[in-house]
C-alpha cells in the first residue's frame, strides 16, 4: 500500500522543474466543479496547464502548448485532513481512474483532478451511498468526529 502512495506524491514532486508559472485564485471555485473542469479546460486551450491546488483555493498552473483537453474533477467519498491522508484513504480510486485512462493530475485533500485527450472518454461515477453505507468508512468517520469530543 505505502508503494501504492508513494508512487502519487513522487509524480507532484516530478513537477518542480524550472518553468514558467501562473497563480490563480480559486475562492469559492472548488464548491462549483463542473465551473472548474471548463475553466481548466480554457486555461489548457490557452497554454496553461493546472499543476497543483493549494490550500484548497490557490491553482497553480504550467505553461504548456496549447491543447484542447477534457478534465474531471471528483470529490472524494472520503476526505483526509492532508493531501497525503487523501491520497491513502482514496489510492484504490485514483488507480481506477487512471485505469480508466485518465491521466492524474493532482489532489487536494477533498478532491481529485484528471484529464484526457479523448473526446467520448466517459467519467468515473462515484457511488456515494455505497461508501457511506460500507463499514470501515462508518468507522473512520466515527473516528474522526466523536472521538475527539470524547478526549
Amino acid at each position: 500500500m505505502l508503494e501504492r502512495v508513494n508512487a502519487f506524491r513522487i509524480k507532484e514532486k516530478d513537477k518542480t522543474k524550472k518553468r514558467k508559472i501562473r497563480i490563480k485564485s480559486a475562492m469559492g471555485t472548488l464548491e462549483k466543479l463542473g465551473d472548474l473542469e471548463k475553466y481548466f479546460e480554457y486555461m489548457a486551450s490557452t497554454g496553461w496547464m493546472i499543476e497543483k491546488i493549494y490550500a484548497g483555493s490557490v491553482l497553480v498552473f504550467a505553461e504548456c502548448e496549447p491543447k484542447r483537453i477534457r478534465f474531471m474533477i471528483k470529490k472524494f467519498a472520503e476526505s483526509g485532513l492532508t493531501k497525503n491522508s487523501a491520497i491513502e484513504k482514496n489510492i484504490d480510486f485514483l488507480e481506477y481512474c487512471i485505469n480508466k485512462e485518465w491521466t492524474y493530475v493532482c489532489v487536494t485533500n477533498m478532491i481529485g483532478v484528471f484529464y484526457t485527450t479523448k473526446e467520448n472518454l466517459k467519467k468515473v461515477e462515484i457511488d456515494y451511498e455505497y461508501v457511506r453505507n460500507d463499514k470501515s468508512y462508518k468507522e473512520g468517520v466515527m473516528a474522526r468526529v466523536v472521538i475527539p469530543f470524547i478526549v
